[in-house]
């Protein structure tokens, strides 16, 4: 596990995005810094905070990253990320942008 302060130094490989989610309840950290992840413990919304430069295919075509800093983002399944580190009540992940489903253009509640 990353230490919180050495989030700003990373700099991301490919097409990675660091994210910010959040839980419903407390952060529960097992045995070696591993949470115990379930699709119902995070919430779907996610806060992108940085982004790499893109990747490049077979072929050899550069695809830049779409997201950027700042964007909320949808998973839903948010065990797709990589977590890396706690911050407070949130965890930081990484994950490639393809495996992210949606960005969230405006402010909406799944539920209501």
């Amino acid at each position: 596990m990353l230490n919180e302060d050495i989030i700003d130094k990373i700099e991301l490989r490919k097409d990675y995005v660091l994210l910010e989610l959040e839980r419903y309840g407390g952060i529960e950290e097992h045995a070696g810094g591993i949470y115990s992840i379930t699709t119902k413990r995070f919430k779907e919304i996610a806060k992108v905070l940085k982004v790499g430069k893109g990747r490049y295919t077979r072929k050899g075509n550069f695809i830049k990253t779409e997201l950027k800093p700042g964007d909320k983002v949808y998973l839903a399944n948010p065990a797709k990320c990589e977590f890396v580190c706690k911050k407070g009540d949130k965890l930081i992940g990484i994950c490639p942008e393809g495996l992210i489903d949606a960005v969230v253009v405006e402010d909406w509640n799944f539920c209501n």
